[in-house]
């Protein structure tokens, strides 16, 4: 999961709770999409606010043009990017400390931290925009990664009952 920036086109709206629909005000926001939901963040004035919403209420608002990505690929329909990003999410997302370390988090926990060059690293890695490798290369530096060799480890003598 990276952050996305876009701009809110058309009316959006989303649900406090079991309250009210409420509007998300026209305007610069900032994404963050997973294979379950989508979480918008912006400032209207002097007040920020942020919503969640399910992936399929999303996918609706981006095909239909209410929200517009500053990254669109040209050429591709919204529908087939977000059903990529989708498709590609192991469920890892990371954020950067103040002093410089990484935290890499899955289903919002934090798994590892990276930090010195390992860290710069993969700030290097992230800025290249590809977010299938990057959610491998989490899967891969936090251990949390499918070797191939399951069946045949399930198959083993110590493993059998």
């Amino acid at each position: 999961m990276t952050t996305k920036s876009a701009t809110i086109v058309g009316k959006v709206v989303y649900s406090a709770g079991d309250g009210p629909e409420l509007e998300i005000p026209r305007g610069r926001c900032e994404i963050n999409a997973t294979s379950q939901d989508a979480t918008i963040t912006w400032e209207h004035g002097d007040h920020a606010g942020v919503a969640a919403m399910p992936i399929d209420r999303y996918t609706t608002y981006l095909s239909g043009g209410a929200i517009s990505l500053d990254e669109e690929t040209p050429g591709r329909e919204p529908e087939s990017i977000a059903a990529e990003t989708m498709q590609d999410d192991l469920g890892f997302s990371h954020r950067t400390r103040r002093n410089g370390e990484i935290e890499i988090l899955r289903k919002q926990r934090v798994v590892t931290v990276l930090r010195g060059a390992a860290a710069r690293e993969f700030a290097d890695e992230a800025q290249r925009g590809d977010e299938a490798a990057l959610q491998q290369t989490m899967a891969r530096l936090t251990g949390n990664y499918k070797r191939g060799n399951e069946r045949m480890a399930s198959e083993h003598p110590r493993n059998r009952r």
